[in-house]
């Protein structure tokens, strides 16, 4: 019998919210244009935090991003 290694991912605040935008597709133009207008925040200072957590996510075959 093989075990496979499990992951855990609690989500809350804006990494929710990411999580739920995801569910239809995007861009991350897209994404940090509605995060930005929602949280009244520049989308230039949101862009790398939101690229390093779709990284993340991604890493973590949780979500698959498209070139």
């Amino acid at each position: 019998m093989q075990s496979q290694a499990e992951s855990y991912f609690a989500l809350k605040g804006t990494a929710r919210e990411i999580w739920d935008l995801l569910a239809t597709p995007t861009t991350v133009n897209s994404l940090c244009s509605r995060l930005s207008l929602a949280h009244s925040i520049e989308k230039s200072a949101i862009q790398d935090d939101v690229v390093a957590f779709l990284t993340e996510l991604s890493d973590a075959g949780l979500i698959r991003i498209n070139g």
